[in-house]
This record gives C-alpha cells, sequence and structure tokens, in this order.
C-alpha cells in the first residue's frame, strides 16, 4: 500500500488479480503538473449506493459507527438525515442516500 500524508479522505484502488491496494489522500486543488481528472463523485456515490443495495442495509437513525466523525461533519450529516427523514419517512433514507 501506498499512501502519502494522512488526511479526512481517500482514494484507492485495487485492480484485479493485484495483492496490492493503492492508497492516494484527496487535496484539492491537484498538485501541479498533473492534468485535471474529473469525476463526479456523487454519481459514483449514488451508483454504488443502488447497486449494492444500501438502503436496505443502513439505518441513518443509528449514530454513525466508530471512528466518530468530526463535530462539523457530525452537525451537517445530522440536518441532512433530519431533512430526509422529513421528506421520506421511515429510517430516512427513501431509496438513496441522505440529500446532497
Amino acid at each position: 500500500m501506498r499512501s502519502a500524508d494522512p488526511g479526512p479522505y481517500y482514494a484507492a484502488r485495487k485492480r484485479a488479480g493485484a495483492a496490492d491496494l493503492e492508497v492516494w489522500p484527496i487535496g484539492l486543488p491537484l498538485p501541479s503538473p498533473r492534468q485535471e481528472v474529473a469525476l463526479d463523485l456523487q454519481e459514483a456515490v449514488d451508483l454504488v449506493f443502488a447497486r449494492y443495495r444500501y438502503a436496505e442495509l443502513l439505518d441513518y437513525r443509528s449514530p454513525p459507527p466508530s471512528p466518530a466523525l468530526a463535530l462539523d461533519d457530525a452537525l451537517w450529516l445530522a440536518g441532512r438525515v433530519e431533512r430526509r427523514q422529513s421528506a421520506h419517512g421511515g429510517n430516512g433514507i427513501g431509496d438513496g442516500p441522505p440529500d446532497r
């Protein structure tokens, strides 16, 4: 595994048949001279959420598992879940991840 300084977000790649997992911290903007790469992260999250049926597995009424979220992140998540629960009822997830 290859990694740089720790940060709150990472990208990982594991090629089929490979033993190693490659991991990179995500920092914005990307340092030069790398070319910019367009990736719609929300589309990727929505696709994984639907494909692996997380709406049936996750209960957003429960607190997130360890490690605990930073206070700002926890407040952001609580607000999104509350709005989603108001709109969809149930466990707050409807048919997709919490509102963007």
